[in-house]
C-alpha cells in the first residue's frame, strides 16, 4: 500500500528514501563535512519505504564523517546510539542480563579491564550496526541550525500517528520507555516543535541538490 498521507512525516520519508544511501564501509563517499544524518534499519518500514529510526548530527565543525565512522560504527565508539543498541541486544538475550547495568554507562565509565565481557558486547554491537543500518545525510552548515532542524525532524516523526515500529524491531527490547514508545533510538527531541513548512522546503532543496550531484 502506498503512502496516502501528506504529513510532514510522509514527505520526509519520501525525500530521504530517494537520497543517496551509505553504509559503514562507504562513509568516505558521503561528500559533505557538516550535516544531519538519518539512519534506516533492516526490517523497519514506513508504508513501502525504509523507516527512519534515528536522526542525528555532530557538534564539531567538519566532524560529520568522524561522528559516523569513529563513534557510531567503531568498537568502543562514544555513541549513545551504540549504547542503546547494546542494551537491546543484551535484554533480547536475557531480560535480566547481569551485564545490563555495566553496559548502560557512558563509555568512559565502563570498566573493560575488570569486565572483559563488555568487549564482546562492543563487537556484537558493531556487527549489528554494520549489518543492519544504512544512512543518508544532507548538508547543514552551522551547529545551531543543525540542532534546530534535527529536533524538528525528530518531532515531526514522533508526532505522526502512522509512524511506528514493527513488532520485530530490536528497540522493543530497550530498557528506555521513550525508545520503545517512539520507535526510534532516541530519547531527546521527541516533544520539540515539529518542522515548519518553510523549514521542510529548505531541507527539500538541500536534499535535491545532493541528488543532482
Amino acid at each position: 500500500m502506498g503512502v496516502q498521507s501528506s504529513s510532514t512525516c510522509a514527505k520526509l520519508h519520501k525525500l530521504f528514501n530517494a537520497m543517496p544511501r551509505f553504509c559503514w564501509n562507504t562513509i568516505g563517499n558521503v561528500g559533505i563535512r557538516n550535516g544531519i544524518y538519518l539512519f534506516f534499519e533492516v526490517g523497519e518500514n514506513y508504508y513501502e519505504m525504509d523507516r527512519v529510526v534515528l536522526v542525528g548530527t555532530h557538534y564539531g565543525d567538519g566532524n560529520l564523517l568522524d561522528r559516523l565512522k569513529k563513534e557510531h560504527f567503531a568498537d568502543k565508539g562514544r555513541s549513545i546510539f551504540r549504547r542503546y543498541v547494546g542494551i537491546a541486544l543484551l535484554k533480547k538475550e536475557d531480560k535480566n542480563h547481569p551485564y545490563l547495568s555495566a553496559w548502560d554507562k557512558p563509555i568512559l565509565n565502563r570498566d573493560y579491564d575488570n569486565n572483559p565481557f563488555l568487549l564482546d558486547v562492543e563487537k556484537k554491537v558493531t556487527q549489528y550496526m554494520r549489518e543492519c543500518f544504512s544512512f543518508t545525510c544532507f548538508p547543514v552548515a552551522t551547529l545551531s541550525e543543525r540542532r534546530h532542524l534535527e529536533k524538528g525532524i525528530i518531532a515531526a516523526l514522533n508526532k505522526s500517528p502512522d509512524f511506528a515500529a514493527s513488532g520485530k524491531w530490536l528497540g522493543l527490547f530497550s530498557t528506555k520507555p521513550k525508545v520503545i514508545k517512539s520507535g526510534t533510538w532516541l530519547q531527546q527531541g521527541l516533544n520539540s516543535a515539529p518542522l515548519l513548512e518553510s523549514e521542510y522546503v529548505a531541507i527539500e532543496a538541500s536534499c535535491l541538490d545532493r541528488r543532482s550531484t
